[in-house]
């Protein structure tokens, strides 16, 4: 959909059903994609083992603003203090092991004036180096549907195709390769009970998120209720988030959703999440454009509620909120 020749009644087919997804939940699921299954299941495969491996060794800790690559430990990150939600009852933590990983292309990451992950990367096992180029692998094919994606719901809206992808086409996607350990009490005095989320409740602050994994327990919120989406082997999962909803006017839904483990004993999670164009450029010569709220999109005589600004300016504030103790 991005630029390439296509058949016309397919696009406006898929963009239809998208588009109306994307006002409603802010969810839908992917299939046919073109990806590799194998790729799908190998990636998430090395991931859990990687995570699971106390041979593996993580070279660089993500310690934003200085490190926004490299692994983060479980507790290190709160959904609910990105959400400033912090006293709602949920987890004040999340229970979740995360590796973020930015792009391998030394010449992209050098254009951008951000580190490559070169020395990023886990090591100590042939599993992590294998996770490596199965990685760099999954990249290619995430960013390419990612634009789809983003051309998709452009056409959608009876928009240039693209109209979400040339004001941050100088940026790049980020992975976050998570995992779920089991849990019980002893972890947390709440594991095991109704409602305890290993993920609690958020928006993605980013264009949108394609997600993978390879057991149950996401949840999304529709009309008011939580809503476990079906498993749909070789689906890509997407969630429009916070940018897109902004740029949209509020056309598009941000989708709130959580990730539930089921209680008793399970082998964990492993998911894979990708965020479109959250790897922001960071070089001096960079102009930034703004990201205009789309005047179109607004009902007739409404007034948008945003401001022209920076996708830097916007990504900050959430990275603020996650900094807050």
């Amino acid at each position: 959909a991005d630029g390439n020749e296509q058949d016309a009644d397919a696009v406006a087919a898929a963009a239809n059903i998208m588009g109306e997804a994307a006002r409603g939940v802010g969810f839908f699921i992917l299939v046919n994609t073109g990806i590799d299954e194998d790729l799908m299941a190998d990636s998430l495969r090395l991931m859990r083992e990687i995570h699971s491996d106390s041979n593996v060794r993580f070279p660089v800790a993500f310690a934003p603003p200085e490190s926004d690559i490299g692994l983060q430990r479980k507790g290190a990150s709160s959904a609910a203090r990105a959400m400033n939600r912090i006293d709602t009852g949920e987890p004040k933590v999340d229970h979740i092991q995360s590796l973020m990983v930015g792009p391998a292309d030394e010449e992209r990451c050098k254009r951008m004036a951000r580190h490559s992950m070169t020395g990023v990367w886990p090591e100590g096992t042939e599993a992590a180096y294998t996770f490596r180029e199965k990685s760099i692998e999954y990249a290619r094919e995430l960013e390419a549907l990612s634009l789809d994606v983003r051309a998709l719901l452009a056409l959608s809206a009876g928009l240039d195709r693209r109209t979400f992808i040339t004001p941050v086409e100088e940026n790049a996607g980020m992975f976050r390769y998570n995992f779920y350990p089991p849990m019980d009490e002893a972890d947390d005095p709440c594991a095991g009970k109704p409602g305890f989320a290993h993920l609690g409740a958020h928006t993605d602050f980013g264009v949108c998120t394609l997600l993978i994994a390879d057991r149950p327990g996401l949840e999304v919120v529709e009309d008011d209720e939580w809503r476990a989406p079906p498993v749909v082997k070789g689906g890509v999962y997407v969630n429009c988030g916070d940018l897109m909803r902004q740029w949209s006017n509020d056309a598009f839904t941000s989708a709130v959703h959580r990730v539930r483990m089921p209680t008793g004993a399970h082998d964990g999670r492993a998911g894979i999440a990708y965020f479109s164009c959250a790897y922001t450029n960071r070089s001096p010569e960079y102009n930034e454009p703004l990201i205009v709220p789309v005047q179109e999109l607004l009902a007739e005589g409404a007034t948008s509620t945003y401001k022209p600004e920076k996708w830097s300016e916007i990504f900050q504030r959430r990275v603020t909120l996650l900094a807050k103790k």
